[in-house]
């Protein structure tokens, strides 16, 4: 489910490309559409982490603040916006339902090591990071949940739907930009 850009890069002119957009403009996007409170460092160690990895991100649900070992890894901080968004609780119990409807398709994009009590929230704030990043590829991969998703989205808070659409566009125009556009616009 991951995109990527062309080992080559993309040369200037290429049809097809997209004027480049900072990633930390994307990432301030979903801070703003999710209401979400970023910190840089103090990441807690994690059970269960192989020996040389390193904890990307984590969100804590008593303080409500997602910590991120780098501001602009997006792939974990659209993971982290997944807990975020689903442990809210004004959303908690429809993703629930949600989840607990279509929970076959939700725990199969689990991270892997994720522990049996956690294939739900794993499963699902990978669904939302690849559903920021490449619906296309969720909808392929969990079709039932990520239609009944939309749906409750466009019913309940639809402006949310479309901030996290826009925040996917921007993300295919960085990994669509010309490598110069690209490498400039994160300077």
């Amino acid at each position: 489910g991951e995109l990527a850009r062309p080992d080559v890069g993309i040369p200037v002119g290429t049809p097809g490309a997209t004027p480049a957009v900072r990633l930390s403009t994307i990432t301030d996007g979903l801070i703003k559409t999710l209401g979400i409170t970023l910190r840089l460092g103090r990441l807690t160690p994690m059970r269960g982490l192989p020996p040389g990895a390193k904890k990307l991100g984590q969100y804590n649900q008593d303080t409500g603040v997602t910590r991120l070992g780098e501001r602009d890894h997006y792939e974990a901080f659209a993971h982290e916006a997944g807990h975020h968004w689903h442990l809210q609780p004004r959303n908690k119990p429809e993703i629930d339902r949600l989840i607990a409807a279509n929970r076959a398709e939700v725990q199969n994009l689990a991270r892997a090591g994720a522990g049996p009590n956690e294939l739900d929230t794993e499963g699902f704030a990978e669904w939302f990071r690849m559903f920021v990043t490449n619906r296309e590829y969720v909808r392929r991969a969990a079709p039932s949940f990520t239609q009944s998703f939309e749906q409750w989205m466009q019913a309940v808070h639809p402006k949310v739907l479309a901030g996290l659409t826009e925040g996917r566009e921007a993300s295919h125009s960085l990994l669509n930009a010309p490598s110069k556009e690209m490498v400039t616009a994160d300077l």
